[in-house]
């Protein structure tokens, strides 16, 4: 509503960490960048016109009186605890220790089968292309485990911390100071209920009392470029046996989804993705497009026959 109309790039909002991925693989393909940036301002120009032009207006308070309103602690009587460490840390695990962790439902989404797991196997719609799937992805997780294809790291830093400015916190790094700076909720609240930003959790720097703050960034991603490099150079001339049913499959459809080949031809996760590769490199669909279907690219079974018989 208010950061896109001022800044240049793409401005995405994504309702969980999940999202991110599927947002990030669109903006950083260069085939798919302009079209979902596109895409997304459009959407968001009528979202924003339609809450501006609302009936209903919301109250808002100025930044004084949010901030005489914000969430009050007794610094009086509360010590901050010196943490165990100060400093950075990096932390790897084995893959191993995470499986019992994955959240499903997000891997359910992105080949187009709703639901939230584990209810989704079960579900009398897609339970049955669900469980399949399910059973397949276990077989490549337990492979991406035993071969350890991947590495898991975290970095985590806890440092010294005061809030200055009622909004700001001033984080002491071992060279110099920074500040990150904090948003105040705004909107008029209801009797007793504060107006709340991230620094009203850190103890104020006129208290005198030394408190600190943590921050952490994960991933599961080092390994995946040089894993997702191999196999790229696919030889059409040893193409799947059913390489030309799935063919007429997606184009009759006009909807370029691994999903719908395994639901409909009754396929396996590899080999249904394998048959996309193909089809991409056939150029009968487009790129990968994360969590969306690829554009397919021959719009006829006319168009398809021709590429068949030449």
């Amino acid at each position: 509503m208010k950061i896109a109309p001022e800044y240049a790039a793409t401005v995405v909002h994504v309702n969980d960490a999940s999202r991110a991925v599927t947002v990030a693989s669109n903006l950083l393909n260069k085939e798919t960048k302009t079209a979902f940036s596109s895409a997304l301002r459009e959407e968001y120009d009528t979202l924003r016109d339609g809450y501006l032009n609302r009936a209903r207006e919301k109250n808002f308070l100025t930044i004084e009186q949010a901030r005489q309103n914000k969430f009050k602690i007794d610094w009086d009587n509360y010590q901050p605890i010196q943490p165990n460490f100060i400093g950075t840390k990096i932390v790897e695990v084995e893959l191993s220790e995470l499986v019992n962790f994955i959240d499903w439902t997000p891997f359910f989404q992105s080949w187009e089968l709703f639901g939230k797991y584990p209810a989704i196997l079960t579900d009398e719609v897609v339970g049955e292309q669900a469980t399949d799937l399910f059973k397949d992805a276990q077989i490549m997780l337990a492979q991406i485990v035993f071969e350890k294809w991947f590495t898991a790291k975290g970095i985590l830093g806890i440092y010294p911390a005061n809030t200055v400015n009622d909004d700001d916190i001033e984080v002491q790094l071992p060279t110099s100071n920074f500040q990150l700076l904090t948003l105040r909720q705004q909107s008029k609240k209801t009797v007793g209920a504060p107006n709340i930003a991230l620094a009203d959790f850190i103890a104020p720097k006129e208290t005198n009392k030394q408190d600190y703050m943590g921050c952490f960034c994960v991933t599961t991603g080092f390994g995946v470029d040089e894993k997702a490099l191999e196999g790229k150079d696919i030889d059409l001339n040893d193409k799947d046996a059913l390489f030309e049913d799935a063919a007429r499959l997606i184009v009759s459809s006009q909807s370029g989804s691994t999903s719908l080949l395994q639901r409909r031809m009754k396929l396996g996760y590899n080999r249904a993705g394998r048959l996309m590769d193909q089809l991409e490199a056939a150029g009968i669909v487009g790129p990968n497009q994360g969590s969306k279907v690829r554009d397919v690219l021959i719009k006829t079974e006319a168009e398809l026959q021709m590429y068949f018989d030449n």
